[in-house]
C-alpha cells in the first residue's frame, strides 16, 4: 500500500478521507494548507500527494509547481474532494468532478498497480486521448507512446485544427501546449469548453508562469506536464485523469 499525502482545508473532511484511506491500508499524512502540505512532502516524501483544487494561502497550481520543483517524479493528484457539508456541484462545470470522500480510496486503488486504463470499463473500446502541439516532433514522441500504452489518439498541429476534433474524436483526455502561434493554449481552452464542458484537459508547458497556469485552472484544467516530459510521471498523468473523467 501507500503513503499518502492529503491536503485538504476542511478538518471534518481531512478526517473523513484520511480514515477511509487509512482503513484501505493506506499510511496518510494531512496538511491544511500549502506551506504544510510542503513542510510534510519535505520530511516525509510521501508515494502520493492528495491535493484539493482549492487551498487557503497558497493555490493548488503553486503547491504542485513547488512539489514537482523539489521531487519531479512525485505523484501528485489535483481534484476536488467535496466537503462533508458541501452540496456537490453540477459534474459538467469546466470537466472538473467534485468527488465524494469514499471516491478517493477507489482512485488510489485503481492507481496501485501504475499500468494505464487503456479501455472502458466493458473492454470494448480504448479511451481517446487528443494531442495538440504546434511541434510535430512533440506529436509523434507522444502519439507513439500513449499508443503504445493502448489509448487511442488523435493529433492536431494548431488550436484550431483541434477544435472540430474535439466534436468529432470526442476524446475522454486532451493534452493540449500553452505556447502555440495564432491560437495559445489558454484561448484554446477556453473554446474548448464553449464546445464540451466535461472533457478533461492537461496542458503541456515548458516555462510558463504559475499565473498562466491559473488562468488555465480557472478553464478547468486540471493540472500540466513539463517538456521535456518523464515519461513515467507523464503515464501516471494521464491514468490518473482518465480515472477521474470516467469513474461513476
Amino acid at each position: 500500500m501507500s503513503s499518502i499525502l492529503l491536503v485538504h482545508p476542511d478538518s471534518k473532511t481531512r478526517e473523513a478521507v484520511g480514515s477511509i484511506l487509512e482503513k484501505g491500508g493506506h499510511r496518510v499524512f494531512a496538511a491544511s494548507n500549502g506551506p504544510t502540505a510542503l513542510e510534510v512532502f519535505q520530511r516525509e516524501r510521501p508515494d502520493i500527494v492528495v491535493l484539493n483544487r482549492d487551498l487557503p494561502k497558497t493555490t493548488s497550481t503553486r503547491v504542485f509547481t513547488e512539489i514537482q520543483q523539489i521531487d519531479p517524479g512525485s505523484k501528485v493528484l489535483v481534484f476536488a474532494v467535496r466537503g462533508v457539508r458541501e452540496v456537490p456541484e453540477p459534474p459538467e462545470k469546466f470537466g472538473i468532478r467534485t468527488f465524494r470522500p469514499g471516491e478517493v480510496l477507489q482512485i488510489v486503488t485503481e492507481l496501485q498497480d501504475g499500468a494505464g486504463p487503456a479501455r472502458g470499463k466493458r473492454g470494448s473500446f480504448p479511451f481517446r486521448i487528443l494531442v495538440v502541439d504546434d511541434n510535430s516532433r512533440v506529436r509523434d514522441v507522444l502519439h507513439r507512446f500513449l499508443t503504445e500504452k493502448g489509448y487511442e489518439v488523435a493529433v492536431a498541429p494548431s488550436g484550431l485544427a483541434a477544435l472540430p476534433l474535439l466534436k468529432g474524436f470526442r476524446p475522454q483526455l486532451v493534452l493540449l501546449d500553452i505556447d502555440m502561434p495564432e491560437l495559445d493554449g489558454v484561448r484554446t481552452l477556453k473554446l474548448m469548453r464553449e464546445i464540451d464542458g466535461r472533457v478533461g484537459v492537461m496542458m503541456i508547458t515548458g516555462n510558463d508562469t504559475i499565473e498562466t497556469m491559473e488562468r488555465c485552472r480557472d478553464y478547468g484544467a486540471y493540472d500540466y506536464v513539463l517538456k521535456p516530459f518523464d515519461f513515467p510521471y507523464l503515464a501516471f498523468s494521464v491514468h490518473s485523469k482518465i480515472i477521474m473523467m470516467t469513474l461513476l
